[in-house]
């Protein structure tokens, strides 16, 4: 579903939005947001390509592990920066 989505083959309906927000624990504001990074992000770009639950599973395991890698590092880089000052 998702990839024909992204690749225009499909048009997004109401109930997918919800489910999409739902699969990435978003509020469906938050996923029609202009400005989004998660279009970016290609944890998200896999998500309409895997076939089973536990795939999926393991795509959203993947994801937190990358937020909290992200996080860390800019949580190391703010410090680093509050004791150059």
């Amino acid at each position: 579903m998702i990839n024909k989505i992204i690749h225009g083959r499909k048009n997004i309906t109401l109930t997918e939005i919800k489910e999409i927000a739902q699969i990435l624990n978003l509020d469906v504001n938050e996923l029609m947001e202009e400005d989004q990074e998660l279009s970016e992000d290609p944890v998200v770009a896999f998500m309409g390509s895997v076939k089973t639950k536990a795939a999926e599973e393991g795509l959203r395991t993947a994801k937190k592990a990358m937020d909290l890698i992200i996080f860390h590092r800019d949580i190391q880089e703010e410090f680093n920066n509050i004791l150059n000052e």
